[in-house]
C-alpha cells in the first residue's frame, strides 16, 4: 500500500488475505499514512499521495478457515506446492493461507493472466515447526 501511494500506482490492486477475522485496518491505514507524511515531508512535499483511505486496500477472509492459528488443508497443500515446485517455506498461519488464496484467485481467473503478481512473504518461519507433522506428511 505505502509503495502505491509513493509511486502513485493507481491502477495497482492490493489485496490482503487476512489470518484473522477482523484485520487490524486502522492499524494498517494509520502506520502508512504516517509513513507517508514523513516521506513526504523529507521529500519537499513530491509525493502525489500521502493518505491511504479503506478503499486503497482490499480484504478477503475467506481463507481465514476455524481460527487464527488453526492452519487449513488448502494452507498445508499450498505449503508442499510451493515447497515442492520454488524451495520456499511458507507457514501455515500467514504466509500459507495468503498463497492458498493466491492460488484460488489464479484458478478462478480473479487475477487477469497478463498481469504481473507481488506476493509478500512476511515471514512465519517459526510456526514451520509447530506444524511439522502435517507439513511433512508427504515428503
Amino acid at each position: 500500500a505505502l509503495a502505491k501511494k509513493i509511486l502513485n500506482f493507481t491502477h495497482w490492486k492490493i489485496t490482503g488475505i487476512g489470518p484473522r477475522l477482523q484485520p487490524r485496518m486502522r492499524n494498517i491505514r494509520e502506520i502508512t499514512n504516517k509513513a507517508l507524511n514523513y516521506l513526504n515531508k523529507r521529500s519537499n512535499n513530491k509525493l502525489k499521495s500521502n493518505f491511504l483511505d479503506y478503499k486503497d486496500l482490499n480484504w478477503d477472509l475467506s481463507f481465514y478457515g476455524q481460527g487464527y492459528g488453526i492452519q487449513t488443508e488448502k494452507s498445508i497443500n499450498a505449503i508442499k506446492l510451493v515447497a515442492k515446485k520454488e524451495a520456499i517455506f511458507l507457514d501455515p498461519i500467514y504466509t500459507g493461507k495468503a498463497m492458498s488464496g493466491l492460488i484460488e484467485y489464479a484458478n478462478s481467473n480473479k487475477i487477469d493472466r497478463d498481469s504481473s503478481v507481488i506476493f509478500i512473504h512476511s515471514g512465519g518461519t517459526p510456526n514451520l515447526f509447530t506444524y511439522s507433522n502435517e507439513l511433512l506428511s508427504d515428503f
